[in-house]
């Protein structure tokens, strides 16, 4: 297990390195004789960051796109060591076109490749019409707003953003009796899918610390196991909602409710 004191120390180092505006450090290398993350998960290393793009996961229901779909949409969804001003790690999209659906998960070897995620999401995020996420107006999208402010960089609001927890709570709560509104219960009880064997979203921090201290990446694969998931329970959810009740995922001006979104 990583020594939580000694992480925060190296993060109070580079901070303290990006206040005095020295170089950003160099990635340290991994420790000997530990699993690479390429060993276990379909990665490459982009600019800067861990390019992943793992297959729709087992156990959830291959998505139905439309013929006509059009549009490109993509799910959204971060992993953090915690609420601003920590910082982010991993930022996965769920991207849906004609051609179907490919998740990216931009992953942060260090917490000194922050800004490369950071900046390879804000590119991405520019090409997406239409925006869809899990809580994400009062989580995903503020951090990565925050964190691209902290270093410097650009941050332009996604054009169409929607917040399918606020679906759920009018169009689905009361229809299926849910005790409570979060992912897990939203994939139950609507979609009829019961999770595969998952962590914490509480255990991701403690997980990520032990792959920067440590470098064996076994650490990281639960955590993108649990983005993964993630990702393809926002994903079903918004195509369900677009076949069941397109007139909540209209675009602004075509009878879109207040309460869900104008969330721009």
């Amino acid at each position: 297990m990583s020594n939580g004191r000694d992480f925060r120390a190296k993060l109070r180092e580079l901070a303290r390195a990006r206040a005095r505006g020295d170089p950003r450090p160099s990635p340290q290398p991994p420790a000997d004789r530990v699993v690479a993350l390429e060993q276990l998960w379909p990665a490459s290393r982009g600019e800067g960051f861990w390019l992943c793009r793992p297959p729709w996961p087992a156990g959830y229901p291959r998505p139905e796109i439309p013929p006509t779909f059009g549009r490109i949409c993509a799910a959204l969804d971060v992993e953090s060591l915690g609420r601003t001003p920590k910082p982010l790690f991993l930022v996965g999209f769920g991207l849906i076109s004609d051609a179907g659906v490919a998740i990216e998960q931009y992953l942060a070897g260090h917490p000194e490749e922050e800004w490369a995620v950071l900046q390879a999401a804000a590119a991405a995020l520019a090409r997406v019409e239409t925006l869809f996420s899990y809580n994400g107006r009062t989580f995903d999208l503020p951090i990565i707003r925050d964190r691209l402010r902290y270093w410097r960089l650009p941050y332009d609001e996604p054009r169409r953003h929607v917040d399918l927890l606020w679906l759920v709570r009018r169009h689905y709560k009361e229809k299926f009796n849910m005790p409570a509104c979060g992912l897990a219960d939203a994939e139950r009880y609507v979609l009829g899918v019961q999770r595969p064997a998952d962590i914490l979203s509480s255990q991701v921090p403690e997980l990520y610390e032990r792959f920067v201290m440590v470098g064996d990446a076994r650490a990281l694969e639960p955590i993108l196991r649990h983005n993964l998931y993630d990702l393809a329970a926002t994903v079903l959810l918004y195509l369900r909602m677009k076949n069941e009740i397109p007139e909540a995922l209209a675009p602004p001006g075509e009878e879109e409710s207040a309460e869900t979104g104008d969330l721009f």
